[in-house]
């Protein structure tokens, strides 16, 4: 089952994650790897570009685990 609705998401967008304040952004590539916000904690994936993805309802779980390739169709 899919972390995420993808039927609206722009094709550019290759994976889809929730960062530590809620927001869902979407990745124009595969493996985004976490980032420290200022004070030196993680708090997103952050590589290459991104779009925030207001659409989309924030993963429930933790956010280092809310990373989502876009599936097969």
């Amino acid at each position: 089952m899919s972390k995420y609705n993808w039927s609206n998401v722009p094709e550019e967008v290759i994976s889809i994650a929730t960062d530590s304040d809620g927001r869902v952004l979407g990745y124009d590539v595969r493996d985004p790897y976490p980032s420290s916000n200022k004070d030196g904690s993680k708090g997103s994936y952050v590589r290459s570009y991104y779009w925030l993805l207001k659409s989309q309802k924030p993963y429930g779980g933790d956010w280092i685990d809310s990373l989502e390739e876009r599936p097969n169709e």
